[in-house]
């Protein structure tokens, strides 16, 4: 039998997941939740972190972005702070799933149910975000993508995550018809350099990354990002017709 705890504060959720070895923590449950129904978890202890204080919270600074774990993906795409900051990361969360995922799936488990195919990837890697976790701090970047299927380690909670807010930027997305998840999604940001980051995720393809240099046209990426994540034509074709997209609007603005 599964035993279910809702602690009051982040050191109670911490200590309880450290304590049971057979645990994990759930929020928005979206993933959790039907993997315990179907057996495919072996879980005897649950704790519910969703109300604690210190995992919510949206706020703006001159130069990120920081956004609580257990915000929901309904809340990323409302809140005014993200639309008058970086509107693009409202438009990717607005995309996710449907109506029920939306208001009940959070950040912090998208990106612990799916980490290679969770739309935020896109965002986190474009927008050279860092994880903070209740054991430190954790570049998306420099997180090997290809060791394994977790961000996290045992125990581990994501706090919060910051993303640096770009002069421009556009997701993009190629949705599977049925489940709504990303078959392949671009991130484009660009900066006050006019240098641009792009990131690539979808299903059945590793991620990638990659900054261009000012000047070089976010629609030649096609043939490098194709290679570092191995499309397929298909996937090509989405990806390039995108990257045209992208290159036109992020063209800066004349006075």
């Amino acid at each position: 039998m599964t035993r279910f705890h809702r602690p009051v504060t982040l050191q109670g959720a911490v200590n309880l997941l450290q304590r049971h070895a057979l645990s994990e923590a759930i929020a928005g449950g979206q993933s959790l939740v039907p993997g315990l129904r179907d057996r495919a978890h072996d879980l005897k202890h649950l704790v519910a972190i969703d109300q604690i204080g210190d995992l919510r919270g949206i706020t703006a600074g001159p130069h990120e972005l920081i956004i609580g774990g257990a915000e929901t993906h309904h809340h990323i795409a409302s809140s005014q702070i993200v639309r008058d900051t970086l509107p693009a990361l409202s438009d990717l969360a607005r995309t996710i799933g449907d109506a029920q995922i939306r208001h009940r799936g959070t950040v912090a488990g998208a990106l612990v149910s799916r980490p290679l195919g969770t739309d935020y990837l896109a965002a986190l890697l474009a927008l050279e975000a860092t994880l903070h976790t209740t054991t430190g701090d954790h570049a998306i970047r420099y997180i090997d993508l290809k060791a394994g299927d977790r961000f996290l380690a045992p125990g581990e909670l994501i706090l919060s995550l910051s993303v640096r807010r770009p002069e421009a930027a556009i997701y993009q997305k190629h949705a599977h018809d049925a489940a709504g998840y990303a078959t392949l999604g671009l991130f484009c940001a660009r900066w006050t350099d006019q240098t641009h980051s792009l990131a690539v995720i979808g299903a059945g393809f590793a991620p990638s990354h990659m900054r261009l240099a000012a000047g070089q046209a976010v629609s030649d990426a096609g043939p490098d990002m194709t290679a570092r994540s191995g499309l397929n034509p298909f996937a090509e074709a989405v990806l390039n017709r995108f990257l045209h997209q992208a290159q036109a609007a992020l063209q800066p603005r004349k006075n």
